[in-house]
Formats: structure tokens, C-alpha cells, sequence
């Protein structure tokens, strides 16, 4: 395009002070990808919160003597407990928020594979948690203490399954390409799971997981 590097140069020049700019217009926070200690010191002069992406402990040592309040971890769905645990050991007064823009992430969670600890940290953090392979891949479809309980509720053993995502407060899209198993698994909001039969699921675990787990895999699934 003609005139191209003209206008990106004035576009460039105009809002190298960007944030000055925005904050001048009334901007009630700022919030960048990576710290910077610029944008730091210009938050702190106006007494306007800074929130910057941190990854590493030094990164976010680094913003906390630069007085930020609350760093990003982006992205949230790469992270869980454990990391926040370690970072939390040498930094306890590190406030953080995992973030990957819609607070949404997506893991393997099925009755072999509660991820308690996991989902209770999302909970904590306002993340919602959807479930990968809520059927384990199909594993789960002839375990006797789904099937006793699905027989109780005259539903299938996935209705069930689905079920007990959902009373987990788990977003669960289930995969199918048969129209009936499709309007099966969103046939489950006429019955409800008792807090017993929620315990006998929640019981199955095994830690067990059709894919890989995310802390080593390098390859797909």
C-alpha cells in the first residue's frame, strides 16, 4: 500500500507514550503482556494499578519492588497449583491471576481423573474448568458403579457421566457425530445425582488419564 511506512512511522511516533496516553484519558488500570519499568513508575506516579504478564519468579520479584500489586500469569490454562505453590514459597505476597484472556481451561477430567486440587484451584481463582474427554474416550462406559447408578436414574452411563460435570460446576462439551448421541448428552437436566452417588463417583478416581499429562508431554496427544 502506498504511503504504508509514512503513516506507521506517524502512528508510531504518536503513540510512543501510549500509555501516559491512555491514562491521561481516564484509564482506571493498566495491564501489559511482560513488566516493564517504565510503565511501572509512570502507574505509580498517577496512583493507577499495573498489572503485568509474569512468568518466572525473578520477573515477578522484580514487579513487586516496583510496586505492582497484582501480576498476570498468561497463560493461566499452562499453570496450575503447583506452580502458584512454588511461586508462593519465596513470594508469599505475590497476588497473582492466571489469565488467557477468556478465564477458561480445558483438561482432562473425568471420574478416573477428579483433578480435585486442580478444579478447586479454578474455583478459587474464578476459572471456569471445561472437561477433555469427559468419557475417558469411551473407557468408562462399563464401569459397574456408573452402570448400577445409571440404571438407578434409567440414564444412560455417558447421561450420568455428563451429569456429574455439571453438578461439579465442569463445562463439558462431549464429541459425537450420531444425531442421538448428541441429543442424549444434552438430555440430562431432568434429574438431579444425590450428594451419596456424587461421593461413589468421585470415589472411582485413579488418577488415570487417556491423554497425556501437560507437566511432560512434548509431543501431541
Amino acid at each position: 500500500m502506498q504511503g504504508a511506512d509514512e503513516v506507521i512511522k506517524e502512528l508510531a511516533d504518536l503513540y510512543k507514550d501510549s500509555n501516559q496516553v491512555v491514562i491521561g484519558a481516564g484509564a482506571q488500570f493498566i495491564v501489559s503482556p511482560a513488566f516493564d519499568e517504565e510503565t511501572a513508575k509512570l502507574c505509580n506516579l498517577y496512583q493507577v494499578p499495573y498489572m503485568p504478564g509474569c512468568i518466572t519468579i525473578t520477573e515477578m520479584k522484580h514487579a513487586l519492588e516496583a510496586g505492582v500489586d497484582i501480576v498476570k500469569l498468561f497463560p493461566g490454562s499452562a499453570f496450575g497449583p503447583d506452580f502458584v505453590k512454588a511461586v508462593k514459597a519465596p513470594l508469599p505476597q505475590v497476588n497473582i491471576m492466571p489469565t488467557g484472556g477468556v478465564m477458561v481451561n480445558q483438561v482432562e477430567f473425568h471420574p478416573h481423573l477428579t483433578q480435585k486440587e486442580l478444579l478447586a484451584f479454578c474455583k478459587n481463582e474464578g476459572i471456569q474448568m471445561e472437561a477433555w474427554s469427559p468419557l475417558k474416550q469411551g473407557q468408562l462406559l462399563e464401569e459397574p458403579v456408573l452402570t448400577k447408578i445409571a440404571q438407578k436414574y434409567n440414564k444412560s452411563v455417558a447421561q450420568v457421566i455428563l451429569r456429574w460435570d455439571l453438578q461439579h460446576d465442569v463445562v463439558t462439551i462431549p464429541k459425537s457425530i450420531k444425531e442421538h448421541r448428541i441429543v442424549e448428552n444434552a438430555n440430562i437436566f431432568d434429574f438431579e445425582l444425590t450428594q451419596e452417588d456424587m461421593e461413589n463417583i468421585d470415589s472411582l478416581n485413579q488418577d488415570s488419564r487417556a491423554g497425556s499429562h501437560p507437566d511432560t508431554m512434548r509431543v501431541g496427544f
